[in-house]
């Protein structure tokens, strides 16, 4: 897997896969034009409607940027 995101305690973080190893990076590889550090402020504010409510949000913030 070339790319992993954790969200954990109000934080993303993005690791990518360099030299057999993960390595903590600002930009994603998939998505270098998405301002990562917006995401968990989309996710607290639909945390209480559930997980299809966070990813109906986190889609359609990605589709507009």
């Amino acid at each position: 897997m070339p790319e992993i995101w954790c969200y954990d305690s109000g934080e993303v973080k993005i690791y990518q896969l360099q030299s057999e190893e993960y390595i903590e990076v600002e930009t994603s590889l998939v998505f270098p034009t998405l301002p990562v550090k917006e995401l968990p402020a989309l996710i607290e504010q639909y945390r209480l409607q559930g997980k299809l409510a966070i990813r109906k949000a986190v889609r359609e913030w990605a589709k507009s940027r």
